[in-house]
């Protein structure tokens, strides 16, 4: 076979692959962007608040390792975004846990955001709040390049929060450009550098964790995640093209947070366990 009949041999197959992933993708929900499993839709009520039916699924640290985004409250796709796209609506793809593959390749259950594209996640009625050591973890889908862990595949978010949605504070970030793009010491305070591992508990899988007590913020209720469009350069900007370019998002998950009810104390869980303190 020649080299020409191959490659094209090569893109019909990829070109069946992606549509079929684009068809198998949850299906988008219209102008509203809260997910509650109504109308035979996506149950999402499994990784956040109360369900319809009031049942309190993080009440059962077993079957429920902890929460994660459970809504998707904004978003823009940047250049050359399209992967985890649905054909409408809000991306579901980065709701609930994400679905790591480890160091040695990178998870599809995600969304590519574009270059210098952005989203706003919230979780509901639940806080994430300043407790012992970090807060929460943004899952990507980093891998390891030749099985060395110190030449990655790294497409690199920038992390900011608010309580309000209005107002956001970025955690610092920095770049070291003397070091190879692969290098993960290049990268300081930004996602998208640690691989993600197969698992449930945000505490046990991977990932990039974030510490409120970073920004000097209490709690927060809300995450924003931007591509950062080649500022500092990094091994995905190399790859421009075919739908795939910029952060590649496949969930957010929490370690310390708080249920916000009406009249009555919040509680404050940390880990994976299911253990808490009232305060």
């Amino acid at each position: 076979m020649s080299r020409i009949a191959s490659w094209k041999s090569w893109l019909s197959v990829t070109a069946v692959l992606l549509m079929a992933i684009a068809f198998t993708l949850p299906a988008g929900c219209g102008d509203d962007s809260k997910i509650g499993g109504e109308d035979g839709e996506t149950d999402w009520s499994q990784y956040g608040p109360v369900d319809d039916n009031g049942d309190d699924p993080l009440d059962d640290p077993v079957h429920n390792p902890g929460p994660y985004a459970f809504e998707v409250v904004s978003f823009d796709y940047g250049e050359d975004a399209g992967f985890g796209q649905p054909l409408s609506g809000p991306p579901e793809i980065v709701l609930g846990p994400p679905r790591g593959l480890g160091t040695g390749q990178g998870s599809l259950d995600t969304l590519s955001l574009g270059v210098g594209g952005w989203i706003t996640l919230g979780f509901g009625d639940i806080s994430i709040v300043d407790g012992e050591g970090d807060d929460f973890v943004v899952f990507e889908n980093a891998f390891y390049t030749n099985g060395e862990s110190g030449d990655r595949y790294i497409e690199a978010g920038i992390v900011a929060v608010s309580e309000d949605g209005v107002t956001f504070t970025e955690f610092p970030h920095s770049a070291d450009d003397t070091l190879a793009l692969g290098d993960p010491d290049r990268y300081s305070g930004y996602a998208g550098v640690e691989p993600v591992h197969p698992g449930d508990g945000p505490d046990e899988i991977g990932g990039d964790r974030f510490d409120l007590a970073d920004v000097g913020l209490d709690r927060v209720r809300f995450v924003l995640l931007t591509d950062t469009a080649g500022n500092p350069e990094d091994p995905g900007d190399a790859e421009f093209g075919f739908g795939k370019s910029g952060f590649d998002l496949d969930a957010v998950g929490l370690l310390n947070w708080e249920r916000e009810e009406e009249g009555a104390k919040g509680q404050r869980h940390k880990s994976t366990e299911g253990d808490m303190d009232t305060y």
